[in-house]
C-alpha cells in the first residue's frame, strides 16, 4: 500500500534537454538543483491522520490477472464442451453419410428390380402400364390368364414400393444431414450459454476458487472488492476526508503532485475532490499532474506555458515557437496527435470547457515549491488580464 507524497518538497534536477520533447534547441535552462530548506514546513496543513492507500498499480495487475485467468477457465470450458459436442455430431454425419451410401446402392438395385417386374407386366398387359404408374388387371383377365396377370402386377407393384421406401429413407437422411450444421450451431451455443450461467452461480464461482491456481489470487481479489466496497460506504456516509479522496483518486489515476520542469504545459481541465480543487496540467508528452487551483490563474487556461529553476528559483514563461512566435493551444493539440482532424476536434472540445469550473475558491497550495509556482504563474497570468489582482484570502479581485 502506497500514500502519494504530499507535498515534501526535496531535492528536485532537472531533465536533460534531450528527454524533453518540443524544447527548442538553446531554450533549455541549465542543470540546477534545488534545495528545499526546510522540507517539513506546510503552507497548508491538510489534515493530522495519514491515511493508507491501495496500491492501485498492484490492485489493477492482480484484477487483470484474476480476469485473466476466468476468461481462460471460460474458454477451456467452453472449448472442452465443444469438442465433445462436436465429436458426437461428427459421429452422427458420418453415420448419416454411410446410411445414404448404402441406401443408394440399395435403391439402385431395387430401381432394376422394379425395371424388371413392371416390363414383364407391361409384355403381357402393356394398357395398364402408364407413365404415372401401373394399374390392376381386371377380373377376367386375371381368370382367363388363371392367376399370371395378378401375379405379374403383384411383383411390379411391391418392387416400386420397395423402391419408393428406400427412396424415402434416403431423402429423410439426407436432409437430416443439411439440418445438422444448423443443430451443431444451436447445441453449442445452448452449451456456452449453460456453461457461462454456472460460472455465475455461487457454485460455478465456487469451483473456478477452488482451483489450485486460482485460490491465492481469488483471496487476493475478495480483499481488494471489500476494501473497495469499504470505502464507497464511507463515502456515502460523508466518513471519507477530501484529503484521502484527493490520495486515493490520484493513486488510482496514476496522477503526481506538479513540480518543476513543466514542458508546454496547458491547464486541460479543473479536478475537483470534495471541497479541493486542482488544475490538471498537461504538458507536450502528454504527461498530466495536479497544481492547486487558484482562481486568478483562470486567465492561463488558453495559454500554453513551461515551468523551470534558474539560479535554485522558480522561473515560468509563455511557450514559444522555434521562430520566436506564440506556442498556442492549436499548437499544443496538434504536437499530441498525427492526425490534423483529431488535433482539431481534440482542441475544439476542449475550447468548448475552458470557461468550466472558474471563480472557485483557492486550494491552499501543500509545499512551498507550490506556492513559489502559484506566485510566479499569477504574475504570468497579469500579463494575460492585468484587471485580475489578488486580495488577502488568495481570491481573485477585480481592480
Amino acid at each position: 500500500m502506497t500514500t502519494p507524497s504530499d507535498g515534501d518538497a526535496g531535492a528536485m534536477r532537472n531533465t536533460p534537454p534531450s528527454s524533453r520533447p518540443g524544447t527548442p534547441p538553446g531554450s533549455e535552462p541549465p542543470a540546477f538543483v534545488l534545495e528545499d530548506a526546510h522540507p517539513a514546513e506546510q503552507v497548508a496543513a491538510n489534515s493530522n491522520q495519514a491515511t493508507e492507500i491501495p496500491d492501485f498499480e498492484a490492485d489493477r495487475r492482480d484484477l487483470e490477472a484474476y480476469d485473466d485467468a476466468r476468461r481462460r477457465y471460460e474458454r477451456f470450458l467452453i472449448g472442452t464442451a465443444e469438442t465433445e459436442i462436436r465429436a458426437s455430431f461428427e459421429q452422427k454425419r458420418s453415420q448419416l453419410v454411410t446410411d445414404v451410401a448404402a441406401g443408394k446402392e440399395i435403391e439402385e438395385s431395387r430401381r432394376q428390380a422394379a425395371l424388371e417386374a413392371t416390363r414383364r407386366y407391361a409384355s403381357a398387359f402393356p394398357h395398364h402400364v402408364r407413365k404415372t404408374g401401373i394399374d390392376a388387371p381386371t377380373l377376367w383377365e386375371n381368370i382367363l390368364s388363371i392367376g399370371r396377370a395378378q401375379r405379374l402386377y403383384n411383383a411390379a407393384n411391391v418392387a416400386t414400393e420397395a423402391l419408393d421406401l428406400i427412396r424415402t429413407a434416403i431423402r429423410k437422411r439426407e436432409d437430416a444431414l443439411d439440418l445438422l450444421d444448423g443443430q451443431l450451431a444451436r447445441t453449442i451455443r445452448l452449451k456456452e450459454d449453460q456453461i457461462l450461467k454456472h460460472l455465475a452461480s455461487d457454485d460455478g464461482i465456487e469451483e473456478f476458487h477452488a482451483r489450485a491456481e486460482v485460490r491465492l489470487l481469488a483471496g487476493r481479489v475478495a480483499r481488494i472488492r471489500a476494501e473497495r466496497e469499504h470505502f464507497a460506504q464511507r463515502l456515502e456516509r460523508g466518513e471519507v476526508r477530501d484529503e484521502e479522496l484527493r490520495d486515493r483518486r490520484m493513486a488510482e489515476d496514476r496522477l503526481e503532485f506538479l513540480t518543476p520542469p513543466v514542458v508546454g504545459g496547458m491547464i486541460a481541465e479543473v479536478t475537483r475532490y470534495g471541497r479541493l480543487s486542482y488544475l490538471r496540467v498537461r504538458e507536450l508528452d502528454r504527461r498530466e499532474r495536479l497544481l492547486p487551483y487558484d482562481p486568478r490563474l483562470d486567465p492561463l487556461r488558453s495559454m500554453v506555458f513551461d515551468v523551470y529553476v534558474v539560479a535554485d528559483s522558480i522561473a515560468v514563461r509563455f511557450r514559444r515557437t522555434e521562430n520566436g512566435s506564440a506556442f498556442r493551444l492549436a499548437d499544443h493539440f496538434a504536437s499530441m496527435y498525427r492526425d490534423p482532424e483529431k488535433a482539431d476536434e481534440a482542441y475544439r472540445a476542449h475550447r468548448a470547457t475552458l470557461r468550466d469550473h472558474r471563480g472557485l475558491p483557492a486550494t491552499a497550495p501543500r509545499t512551498p515549491i507550490e506556492a513559489q509556482i502559484i506566485t510566479k504563474l499569477v504574475a504570468l497570468a497579469r500579463t494575460v488580464d492585468p484587471m485580475t489582482a489578488s486580495d488577502d484570502a488568495g481570491n481573485s479581485t477585480r481592480l
